[in-house]
């Protein structure tokens, strides 16, 4: 419907000029942070969405840093859901300045799923359009969400200030944002390892630029780094499909934190043509152990490992690297553990770090059973078999021991 231009006032759009150009962003807590997490579904069929404990714990760490207070809730049904966002809509915002939600689960055929049934999504800003300390303020929602048969591990699946308010007018459901993490006829990936690219790339955005940088602007390189993301598919699969997200909003102002003048405390991207590595990425990386302290074989067990082992442990966590040891692995088991690595998703990692304690001998190393040639480590992390490490330092450790014979 138009509206004939001689009803409105003479001083409508000089009133609008004097609004301010951002969000208020200025309370000593911004807000708070609701993660709706879903890893298992009643459905068997739906499948467990490994790795989404990855992206709760990465969005945790992150929104705390930027001042929001977290909660999460894991696997909850849907009336458990209705009845949390229902005490949310009856909270006091007066104090906060943004409420961000995220969604963490399958999607059937335009519905999101709880840990029992499936549901339209609108119930996450449905519930904010009538409440009076939500007016004016930015109410985000992410939805990280695949069809059903959402596979692991890269394979694809295709789917107020004491001033006297201003009042304007204002859309039926204003002020909020929503973004899904796939459009309809692209493809999501999550890896088991490293969580989903959506989730991950995020934290990345965030972290790097959230101090200089709008929102808007932010997730426009969100899916500037989704589209360019790329992973090894299987042979059955194409090469390098694309993952793009959509964004919906009805912001009616910019939204950027406070700048802070430490600018010591920001994370500052490398050029591609640095001398230095780029080391700030969401996350240092995977760092794997093997250590050996007992064999099948007549070799000497390593007594004094372990203590290097829970050493190097500690000190690889101080550097804030994702740490696992395996003690006392056979061979086959030392292999499948290089090759799942191998096709993890280190997109959002800075680096690959593999340590081996061992006994070795002309030019071999020792598993629990047998010898082995030490390029196996890292020969499957070659940029054509991991991609998502090419350009990456991959640091391997060999602590060998020549060894002795027990007779």
């Amino acid at each position: 419907m138009e509206i004939d231009s001689e009803n409105f006032h003479s001083t409508t759009f000089d009133q609008l000029d004097s609004i301010k150009d951002c969000y208020p962003m200025s309370k000593a807590k911004l807000g708070n942070v609701y993660i709706f997490n879903h890893i298992t579904f009643d459905d068997e069929s739906l499948g467990a969405r490994y790795g989404s404990m990855k992206d709760c714990r990465d969005l945790e760490k992150l929104f705390q840093n930027l001042k929001f207070d977290v909660t999460v809730y894991n696997d909850l049904v849907y009336k458990d859901i209705l009845e949390k966002l229902s005490n949310i809509a009856e909270m006091d915002y007066s104090n906060f300045d943004c409420l961000v939600i995220f969604v963490l689960t399958h999607r059937i055929n335009g519905k999101v799923c709880a840990r029992d049934t499936e549901y339209y999504p609108d119930v996450y800003w449905k519930q904010f359009s009538d409440k009076s300390s939500f007016m004016h303020k930015p109410k985000l929602i992410f939805i990280q969400a695949s069809r059903g048969d959402e596979a692991d591990d890269g394979v694809r699946v295709k789917n107020a200030v004491n001033t006297t308010p201003t009042t304007y007018p204002i859309p039926a459901i204003p002020d909020i944002l929503l973004m899904y993490s796939c459009y309809d006829g692209f493809y999501s990936w999550r890896s088991s390892v490293t969580g989903s690219s959506f989730v991950q790339c995020i934290c990345r955005e965030f972290n790097l630029h959230q101090r200089n940088t709008d929102l808007l602007t932010l997730l426009t390189s969100v899916n500037r780094r989704l589209s360019m993301y790329f992973i090894k598919l299987p042979d059955t699969l194409n090469y390098g499909e694309r993952q793009i997200a959509t964004t919906v909003s009805t912001l009616t102002r910019r939204l950027k934190q406070k700048e802070v003048k430490d600018s010591a405390s920001e994370l500052t991207e490398i050029d591609e043509d640095s001398d230095y590595y780029n080391m700030n990425h969401c996350r240092r990386g995977t760092a794997i152990i093997f250590n050996h302290t007992k064999f099948d074989t007549n070799l000497e067990d390593r007594k004094g490992s372990m203590k290097d082992a829970y050493d190097l442990e500690d000190a690889l966590k101080n550097l804030k690297f994702d740490v696992t040891t395996y003690h006392d692995l056979k061979y086959r088991a030392i292999y499948d553990v290089i090759t799942n690595l191998s096709k993890a998703n280190h997109f959002d990692a800075d680096c690959l770090l593999v340590a081996v304690l061992t006994h070795g001998n002309t030019g071999k190393i020792y598993a629990r059973d047998h010898q082995y040639p030490p390029d196996m480590l890292w020969r499957s992390f070659a940029g054509d078999k991991c991609p998502t490490l090419a350009g990456k330092p991959k640091l391997f450790f060999i602590q060998v021991e020549i060894f002795r014979i027990i007779t």
